[in-house]
């Protein structure tokens, strides 16, 4: 769950209502299935940074490749998102990027998270779990790569 409501530069708007829906819908999950609280993955805020972004893939990353039953397992893995995004002016397939807490956008070589990294996740291990993205965000349209994974399943 990520959820930023308050970013670390000024030059990018704060949001009211980010933080408060991961929250919610973490409680969600851990109310209404059979999920255990203790797995779920909240970046709140200034939690909500790149590094802590990419440590948290690939400890999902390590859980679903996993082959020796020490690491938790799942047949779901449900990613939530909310907060600012936007696309890059850089490249001309306008590369879509989370806005982390420490994003620094007035850089050109700090867009945010890039949308890629979770296709990179998803993309070759469809077929080992089931994932269900949730994008409360601007300038989402390629956070799933979605017309490759479509092409490939059909």
């Amino acid at each position: 769950m990520v959820g930023v409501s308050e970013y670390k530069h000024s030059k990018i708007n704060d949001l009211e209502f980010a933080r408060r829906d991961a929250e919610q819908f973490a409680r969600l999950l851990g109310c209404a299935s059979n999920v255990k609280v203790d797995t779920i993955i909240k970046l709140l805020d200034e939690d909500a940074t790149v590094a802590n972004m990419d440590m948290a893939l690939k400890y999902l990353k390590s859980c679903i490749d996993d082959t020796t039953g020490r690491k938790p397992k799942s047949d779901y893995i449900v990613l939530f998102f909310s907060g600012h995004g936007q696309l890059s002016s850089f490249d001309e397939d306008k590369e879509g990027y989370f806005i982390m807490h420490d994003t620094d956008n007035t850089s050109s070589h700090d867009m945010g998270y890039p949308h890629r990294n979770i296709v990179k996740l998803v993309k070759p291990r469809r077929k080992k779990c089931k994932f269900l993205i949730i994008s409360d965000i601007d300038h989402v349209g390629k956070i799933t790569g979605t017309e490759d994974i479509l092409k490939s399943t059909q």
